[in-house]
C-alpha cells in the first residue's frame, strides 16, 4: 500500500456513531431558518450501556473556510461516479489550496495524573484501578476515568448516569444548555487560545420505555464540538459532553480535548479526485465493491480519532458518510487525508 493509502483512516460507526457526525455545521447554523431532522438510533456510549436516543441534527452542510485559491476544475459527481464506481448523493465541499497541520499537546497519563484530574471533580482516590486503556479513580458512587493515550476524561455519578430517574424530566433545552455552560466555566474546560474554540453542537436525550409503546426522557446530554483556526474538527475526538439528570444536576462529564500547541504552517492539499482515489484504494484492499457503496455526505475538516488515539496532530481530511447497500442500512464514516503528502503516522 502506498504512502497516501497508508495514512487513510477508517472510522466505522453504527447508525449515528458515538458522537454523531451527521451534522457538519459550523457555529451559528442553528435557528428557525435551518432545516433539521430527528433520528432515532441505537448506540453504545459506555462499556456497559446501550440505549435509544433521539437527536435533532442540522442538515446544513459545512462551509469550508474561504480558500486563497481552490483546485480547479473540481470533477462533477457524475465524473467521480463514472471513474470510481460510487453512488454519490452528497454535496461535495471545496478543498482549500493549503491548510495548516495542527500540533497537539498529549499529556503523559499515569496513576498520579489520573488522581490529580479526579480531584478536580472532588473525587478522592479511595480506590484506583488500572486497565489496558485507562485509569479509574473511585470515591463511593463517583468515578473518574482517564484514558492513557489521549488524556480524555470521563466523570461519572455511577448511581445516576445511564440509569432511570425517580421523577419526570423538567428541563427545557435552553435551561439544559445554560446549566452546561456554567459547568464548563466552573471546571475551566473552555480553551484559552483564541484560535481554539468550543461551540454548542446539539442536545440529546436518554429515553426509557414506560409501556404501551410510550417513552419518557431520563436525562440531557449537552454536546460541544471544536473548531481550530475556523476549521471544524470532526470525528469522535475533540468533544465535550455534559450529562444532566431530570432536575439539571450534573451526573457525568466527558471531555476529549488535547490542548492546541501550534499550527505548523500552510501545507498543500490535493483535490477531490485524489481523495476518492485514496478511498477506493482502501475499499479495494477490503474487497468492497464501490458500486455497492452510497456516499451520503462529505465534509472538510480536521480529523480527531478520539479517546483511544494518541495522535499528536490533526491533519486536514475529508470525512465521508456512506452505506454499503445492506438490507438494513448501516452507515459508516471514512476519513481520507487531503494533504498532497499525508502524515504517515496517524495512529492511535
Amino acid at each position: 500500500m502506498g504512502k497516501g493509502a497508508a495514512a487513510v483512516l477508517i472510522l466505522v460507526l453504527i447508525a449515528a456513531a458515538y458522537f454523531a457526525l451527521q451534522n457538519f455545521g459550523m457555529p451559528g447554523t442553528s435557528g428557525s431558518e435551518t432545516p433539521t431532522k430527528t433520528e432515532t438510533v441505537t448506540e453504545t456510549i459506555s462499556e456497559s450501556s446501550t440505549y435509544t436516543v433521539t437527536e435533532t441534527v442540522s442538515e446544513t452542510p459545512t462551509e469550508s473556510p474561504p480558500p486563497s485559491q481552490t483546485k480547479t476544475p473540481m470533477p462533477t459527481r457524475e465524473e467521480l461516479e463514472e471513474e470510481f464506481g460510487y453512488r454519490i448523493n452528497a454535496t461535495l465541499p471545496e478543498i482549500p489550496e493549503k491548510s495548516p497541520v495542527v500540533v497537539l499537546e498529549v499529556p503523559e497519563v499515569n496513576g498520579e495524573y489520573a488522581i490529580t484530574v479526579a480531584r478536580v471533580f472532588n473525587v478522592e482516590p479511595k480506590n484506583v484501578t488500572e486497565r489496558s486503556n485507562y485509569y479509574r479513580v473511585f470515591d463511593g458512587r463517583y468515578a473518574v476515568k482517564v484514558y492513557k493515550k489521549s488524556g480524555a476524561v470521563f466523570y461519572q455519578d455511577t448511581e445516576r448516569l445511564f440509569k432511570l430517574s425517580e421523577g419526570d424530566y423538567s428541563l427545557t433545552d435552553e435551561e439544559a444548555r445554560k446549566i452546561a455552560d456554567q459547568v464548563l466555566e466552573r471546571y475551566n474546560l473552555l480553551p484559552s487560545d483564541p484560535r481554539d474554540k468550543a461551540y454548542f453542537y446539539n442536545i440529546r436525550h436518554l429515553y426509557s420505555a414506560t409501556g404501551g409503546g410510550k417513552t419518557r426522557i431520563e436525562d440531557a446530554e449537552v454536546i460541544y464540538r471544536r473548531e481550530i483556526n475556523g476549521i471544524p474538527v470532526l470525528g469522535p475526538g475533540s468533544i465535550v459532553v455534559v450529562y444532566l439528570d431530570n432536575e439539571g444536576n450534573l451526573i457525568g462529564l466527558y471531555r476529549d480535548w488535547k490542548p492546541l500547541k501550534e499550527l505548523s504552517g500552510e501545507m498543500p492539499n490535493d483535490g477531490m479526485e485524489t481523495a476518492f482515489s485514496r478511498m477506493k484504494t482502501l475499499d479495494d484492499s477490503w474487497n468492497l465493491t464501490t458500486s455497492d457503496i452510497t456516499v451520503y455526505s462529505a465534509a472538510f475538516g480536521y480529523y480527531d480519532g478520539g479517546r483511544y488515539s494518541g495522535q499528536n496532530y490533526l491533519q486536514p481530511s475529508l470525512i465521508f458518510k456512506r452505506d454499503y447497500g445492506e438490507n438494513e442500512i448501516t452507515y459508516a464514516y471514512i476519513a481520507v487525508p487531503t494533504l498532497e503528502e499525508p502524515m504517515e503516522e496517524m495512529k492511535g
